[in-house]
């Protein structure tokens, strides 16, 4: 999960180094500033978070990243780190 005020960039920047699908929520506030954010959510393997971690880097270096692991995927989801 990752929550950023710069949308547009970070799933551009994501989507040319990891190659996974992005779902944006729009219309999401952070609680302590009132600012407008949005929340992306994405699936990716352990081996591509150092590409993630740049990819993000380079997008919104200020963007709140949670990393939870996943105990199954359901769905269309094809692992292209292997």
């Amino acid at each position: 999960m990752i929550i950023t005020d710069q949308p547009k960039g970070v799933v551009d920047c994501l989507q040319n180094s990891i190659h996974h699908g992005i779902t944006v929520l729009n219309h999401a506030q952070g609680a302590y500033t009132h600012k407008d954010k949005s929340v992306l959510i994405t699936i990716i393997s352990r081996y591509e978070v150092p590409e993630m971690r740049r990819a993000l880097a380079a997008s919104d270096s200020k963007a709140f990243v949670s990393i939870s692991p996943n105990i199954q995927v359901l769905g269309n989801y094809r692992d292209f780190s292997i």
